[in-house]
């Protein structure tokens, strides 16, 4: 097939494109030395698309050395998704090894369309803890209506929730909240982990560390995004607890070199 004969408005339409991931691509590599370039690092499952598809097509154009430069970044970007794996040659979904289920929900506070009810009513007696970040107000309400389900629940008043999260869960458990790092330098933004221990009958205890951190936009966000994930990972490596999970909404991707 040979499309090179394509009016030229549209070849130089692709080729335009072409650069804007090319160039979008290599901002990515340079993640580590300015928070605008790590932006761009999260994007690796789009450049992986976007590299394939502009490439077959600058193929068909004989742009050969631009298409090459596409299925490059392609495959530069399969390797970064693999390659974070703990088994990279493994392509199929692990066999479940448990039945214990945590589901962790941001509802985010503004959203007034938020389907987490609907969503709850058909599936919350599959899962053992439930996390809900910016919950509000409206939401705590409604999830207190769940006590039949998820008896254990935090908070029983909107005045005791801290970092605005709630948790609902059908067994009994005790919650900390534990500072990361200093916050004073984004004062309307609390950087500390909530530490869930759920004790379940007849096996050992489960540990949840669940945060937020801020939206890295900016160097300061940026910085303190940083510096969140560098104390939930020292308080995990801490942790005495055999199992431990760490959720949350955490404004970052696998791909960036900071998480």
């Amino acid at each position: 097939m040979d499309i090179s004969h394509l009016p030229p408005q549209i070849i130089s339409w692709v080729s335009n494109l072409a650069w804007f991931l090319i160039i979008s691509f290599g901002f990515s590599l340079l993640a580590r030395f300015h928070w605008a370039f790590d932006l761009f690092s999260h994007f690796t499952i789009q450049y992986i698309v976007g590299g394939f598809a502009l490439g077959i097509l600058l193929l068909l154009m004989h742009q050969y050395w631009l298409a090459g430069l596409c299925l490059l970044v392609m495959i530069s970007s399969v390797i970064e998704t693999r390659w974070l794996m703990q088994d990279p040659l493994l392509f199929t979904r692990p066999a479940a090894e448990t039945n214990f289920t945590v589901m962790h929900y941001n509802k985010f506070f503004t959203n007034e369309s938020s389907r987490i009810q609907e969503w709850l009513n058909v599936n919350a007696t599959d899962i053992d803890v439930l996390i809900v970040q910016e919950s509000g107000h409206d939401n705590i309400e409604f999830l207190k209506q769940l006590k039949d389900i998820f008896p254990n629940q935090f908070p029983q008043h909107q005045s005791e929730s801290f970092n605005d999260i709630s948790v609902l869960s059908r067994h009994p458990f005790q919650i900390t909240s534990i500072p990361l790092v200093d916050s004073s330098d984004v004062s309307w933004f609390t950087s500390a982990a909530t530490r869930i221990e759920i004790s379940k009958p007849g096996v050992p205890s489960v540990v949840i560390y669940s945060f937020h951190t801020a939206v890295p936009m900016g160097g300061k966000f940026s910085t303190h995004r940083n510096g969140t994930l560098k104390g939930l990972a020292a308080a995990v490596a801490n942790e005495k607890s055999d199992y431990v999970i760490a959720s949350g909404d955490w404004n970052i991707t696998p791909y960036s070199p900071y998480f």
